[in-house]
């Protein structure tokens, strides 16, 4: 049955029907109902005033019939605690589950891995890596870096060298010498005894070849030094095959041809290269692109052609 002006209304400890409250608030009773079945409390559905602007009316009047139409119908209303007023009562939420953890036991104490690098103040991801190894816990869950003089998957002690009377292996001789581990195994690979790897001192290289000339035996930088040229230099002369008198000289050959005079000796004829250039009916600059190639002093001096072959030693030249 649906609600009527007639049925009692309480508000505020006040009961009377609610034609009654129409009159006191002003109100017409067909609002008051509406509001009540559109799903208003009892106090808002009787003291709220209605719109004064016709627009205003119509819209609450439609608001009003579409909140009606979601509700469910009204028998009567005889108290304000009515129980469509009454809150929603939700479902009850489940309670969440601790997460457990997987713990580790070591060193007489049981702790998760998180409280354990907590306690040895060690990453979380440097324990889990030391357990990928199949490490004993007792070896996982220590601080500081593990000994690496043995490894623990094959066994193998590191190789040892002995020098001055002392065995250490290589990390210990670069610890012991301030050197990297590179600079020794550098001096490893060149084939030094182990006294001369192992030390401190600066070391040099090879040895630099020595060269004499005119009573003077340096090695080719000192040579340099003592000329005023660069070591390229005089280095590119000795790769021409250039006597001593030339290569170890302060004179300046760029641009210059093969000194007129200069004789070769070969097949049992002294000559020089233009006398060499009529006798074999060649080109003088043939033979001097020869000379050049570094080729053997008998295939410099001939009409064959070899033109393309592979370099070779240039012979020992002499003076006539």
């Amino acid at each position: 049955m649906a609600l009527q002006a007639s049925d009692i209304l309480s508000v505020d400890a006040i009961t009377q029907p609610i034609s009654d409250w129409a009159l006191d608030y002003g109100i017409p009773a067909n609002i008051i109902i509406l509001r009540l079945q559109a799903g208003w409390l009892p106090t808002k559905a009787v003291e709220c005033e209605i719109p004064t602007d016709p627009r205003a009316f119509d819209a609450h009047i439609k608001m009003l019939e579409k909140l009606k139409a979601t509700h469910p119908p009204i028998k009567g209303i005889t108290s304000p605690k009515d129980a469509r007023y009454q809150p929603v009562q939700h479902p009850t939420r489940k309670a969440k589950t601790t997460r457990q953890y997987p713990t580790y036991t070591a060193h007489g104490k049981t702790m998760t891995m998180r409280e354990w690098s907590e306690h040895l103040g060690t990453t979380v991801n440097t324990l889990q890596q030391r357990i990928y190894k199949c490490l004993p816990y007792d070896e996982v869950f220590t601080s500081g870096r593990r000994p690496r003089m043995i490894t623990w998957q094959t066994g193998k002690q590191p190789k040892t060298y002995t020098a001055h009377g002392e065995t250490l292996t290589l990390h210990q001789w670069s610890k012991r010498l301030g050197l990297s581990k590179q600079t020794l195994r550098s001096r490893l690979r060149k084939g030094w005894s182990n006294d001369r790897v192992f030390d401190a001192a600066k070391q040099k290289g090879a040895i630099a070849p020595t060269y004499t000339h005119a009573g003077r035996t340096l090695t080719l930088l000192q040579w340099a030094q003592h000329l005023g040229l660069s070591k390229a230099t005089l280095y590119q002369r000795i790769q021409y095959g250039w006597p001593y008198e030339r290569v170890f000289t302060n004179e300046n050959f760029r641009g210059k041809q093969t000194p007129k005079g200069e004789t070769y000796n070969v097949h049992g004829q002294c000559l020089t290269v233009r006398e060499w250039s009529e006798y074999l009916g060649v080109s003088v600059d043939t033979l001097r692109a020869r000379l050049r190639l570094k080729l053997p002093i008998e295939n410099v001096f001939t009409k064959e052609n070899f033109k393309g072959k592979p370099k070779a030693a240039h012979a020992t030249t002499g003076r006539g």
